[in-house]
C-alpha cells in the first residue's frame, strides 16, 4: 500500500487502511537503510540531515511519544510524555527538542540490532493499540490530537515547529488568518503556511470538526 500525497485522502482511512498504513511506511523507511554498511551510516555533520541510525530510530520515538505516551502540556509548555518510553534512555537520546542538531552524532546510541527491536516494538503497539481502540477514543476524547494531526498534514512543517506554534501565530482575534509565516527552528529560514484556506471537511459530527483545522486548535492550544 502507498499511500500518495492527498491531504483528503489520509485524513479518511479507515481503521484497516491505516493499519496498512503504518506497515508499509515502517517497511519503506527500513528499505532506505537496509542495504546500508556501517561505515555508510557514518555521514559527515551536515546541517541539512540528520545521522541515519538517529533519524530512524527518532521516527519511532516521535510515534511513541503521540501515540502511545499520552503527552500532556507541563509548567514550561512543553508536552511531556506521562508513560515511560519502551526503550530506556529513549528521551534522552532521540528528543529533537532536547538533543541539539550536532550533538546527534556524538551520543552512545544503541546498537543497531537493539534500534530495530525498539523501532518493531512501536509500530507492534500501535497497531495494537488501533485494533482496541472504540470511535469514542480515537475521535471523541482526543480532540487535540486530531486537531494537530490535521494540521501537521496541511502545514507541512517539521514536528519541532509545529508542536511550538501558539493561536496568536495563526490568528487575529477569533479569526484564522489565510497565511503565515514560521520561522523554522532547524533552518533558521521562514516558510509560509495556508491554515485558513481549506475548505470545511467533516470529520465526524461527534466532535464537531466542521471548521478549518486551526480553528479547532484555537480551542485546543492554550496561548
Amino acid at each position: 500500500m502507498v499511500l500518495q500525497a492527498n491531504r483528503t485522502a489520509t485524513r479518511n482511512l479507515n481503521r484497516s487502511q491505516l493499519d496498512a498504513a503504518f506497515v508499509d511506511a515502517h517497511r519503506r523507511t527500513w528499505a532506505i537503510l537496509a542495504d546500508l554498511t556501517p561505515a555508510q551510516m557514518q555521514v559527515p555533520c551536515n546541517p541539512g540531515i540528520n545521522p541515519p541510525l538517529w533519524e530512524y530510530a527518532h521516527i519511532a520515538w516521535f510515534t511513541e511519544h503521540w501515540i502511545l505516551r499520552d503527552p500532556q502540556r507541563d509548567a514550561q509548555g512543553r508536552f511531556a510524555p506521562t508513560r515511560p518510553s519502551l526503550l530506556a534512555d529513549a528521551d534522552r537520546w532521540f528528543d529533537s527538542g532536547r538533543v541539539a542538531h550536532d550533538d546527534r552524532w556524538h551520543l552512545d546510541l544503541p546498537s543497531l540490532p537493539q534500534i530495530i527491536d525498539y523501532v518493531g516494538a512501536v509500530l507492534e503497539h500501535v497497531r495494537a493499540k488501533l485494533a482496541t481502540a472504540g470511535v469514542s477514543e480515537q475521535l471523541g476524547t482526543k480532540t487535540r490530537d486530531l486537531a494537530m494531526f490535521n494540521l501537521a498534514i496541511d502545514s507541512k512543517l517539521r514536528a519541532c515547529d509545529l508542536t511550538k506554534l501558539r493561536v496568536r501565530d495563526v490568528c487575529l482575534g477569533s479569526r484564522v488568518v489565510p497565511r503565515a509565516t514560521v520561522m523554522q527552528q532547524k533552518t533558521q529560514r521562514p516558510v509560509r503556511i495556508l491554515p485558513g484556506n481549506r475548505k470545511s471537511e467533516g470529520v465526524s459530527p461527534a466532535v464537531l470538526i466542521q471548521v478549518s483545522t486551526l480553528s479547532r486548535v484555537c480551542s485546543v492550544i492554550s496561548n
